[in-house]
């Protein structure tokens, strides 16, 4: 024979749920890497947004992963290079423009 367990409560026993899917976590990692490869002007920024919510999630290493990848994204970015670049010049070519003048004005005059 078999033991049945008697209850009182009429509902049955729930079963187990099914894990939840790192669906945040997922399209977080896909905006970092889309900041790479598309666009990182738009990407970049919910590339950030959806990585914070999937840490806040406990979603660590897709969010991780997909802070890396925005970093990566935003170090690549044309607009963040091009302003690297005005830096170098602009501190390449601090002291040319008064030298430059110096120069003509002995020559001028």
């Amino acid at each position: 024979m078999t033991d049945m367990e008697l209850s009182l409560n009429p509902t049955p026993t729930p079963e187990p749920a099914e894990p939840k899917k790192p669906v945040v976590g997922y399209i977080a990692v896909s905006c970092g890497l889309s900041s790479i490869l598309v666009s990182g002007l738009i990407f970049c920024p919910l590339g950030l947004i959806t990585a914070v919510v999937a840490l806040f999630m406990r979603e660590f290493f897709l969010g991780i992963s997909a802070l890396l990848l925005t970093a990566v994204g935003f170090i690549t970015t044309p607009i963040f290079l091009a302003y690297l670049g005005w830096k170098a010049f602009s501190t390449y070519t601090e002291g040319l423009w008064s030298e430059f003048l110096k120069w003509v004005s002995v020559g001028l005059f």
